[in-house]
């Protein structure tokens, strides 16, 4: 999906502009719409400006539908509107303009991000943002993908939070909105890269050792593959009981693969490497 041009960009903020600035005057303070009705095509102008530089801004950070792009202008165009008047209520003090046009901004950011997030926009946690663009393929309901976005507005206003702090809030919301088959299925995506990056380490390092002679690449690396990719599952599924996991992961472990087992063996002993190199039976 291309971006939209910018020739585009300005119709479409034009004529969305005509038929909502009706709309932004029932969400306006008393002292906002009374700057609005003594300076309308003053005040349209501004808000026109500063919400086309915005959505180009999107436009020009994200790929995004015209779909997408119609419906956060609506809100862009509201908020600019309301922010605009301030230039007139306190048109001499730069402090005050600055933090009431904050204030109004803020009251909007949820509904951008919102639409933002629907759109697969990274504007949240990697596992929130990780599942709505999966929303489809795992067969999201339209409520459980309302209370995922819902988390991830939530969290996006907690402060400091660590890697692990972050999965254990997903975690916990996942395991409370998704069925088992969802979540495992969300886990498998969240895992795929870091498990073929780990199918291809161990056979990298398999080569080195002089492990890969007569073997077929295709059967071994799918095995190794859903090797690795079971335990990260397992591994992430159980983050919230560490007992749990550890006994999850020494399972999987006691499953390997030979063929991963006997790249560790050569891998922590230097002298199986030298005194056994090549007389392995597979």
């Amino acid at each position: 999906m291309k971006k939209l041009s910018f020739i585009s960009l300005l119709g479409m903020c034009f004529l969305f502009s005509i038929a909502l600035h009706a709309q932004v005057e029932s969400k306006m303070s008393p002292e906002e719409l009374s700057v609005y009705q003594q300076h309308p095509n003053e005040v349209k102008s501004m808000a026109f400006l500063a919400a086309g530089d915005e959505l180009a801004g999107y436009l020009w950070k994200y790929r995004l539908k015209k779909g997408v792009a119609d419906t956060l202008y609506a809100k862009i165009l509201d908020k600019e509107t309301r922010a605009a008047t301030y230039n007139y209520i306190y048109f001499n003090n730069y402090l005050s303009r600055y933090t009431a046009k904050e204030k109004v901004r803020k009251e909007y950011q949820d509904a951008i991000n919102r639409d933002l997030l629907k759109a697969g926009v990274s504007v949240s946690t990697n596992g929130y943002v990780l599942a709505l663009r999966c929303s489809k393929i795992l067969s999201f309901t339209s409520a459980q993908e309302d209370s995922i976005i819902a988390c991830a507005l939530q969290i996006n206003k907690l402060k400091k939070l660590t890697e692990e702090d972050t999965w254990l809030i997903e975690l916990k919301n996942f395991k409370n909105i998704l069925n088992e088959k969802q979540l495992h299925d969300l886990l498998s995506q969240k895992n795929l890269t870091k498990s073929v990056n780990e199918r291809d380490g161990c056979w990298k390092q398999a080569q080195e050792y002089g492990l890969t002679e007569g073997q077929d690449s295709v059967a071994v690396g799918n095995k190794l593959f859903s090797f690795f990719l079971n335990r990260n599952i397992a591994a992430d599924y159980n983050e919230d009981n560490q007992k749990l996991r550890k006994e999850a992961i020494a399972e999987i472990n006691n499953n390997a693969p030979l063929f991963y087992r006997q790249v560790k063996l050569f891998r922590s002993n230097k002298s199986t490497r030298k005194d056994f190199r090549g007389t392995f039976i597979w």
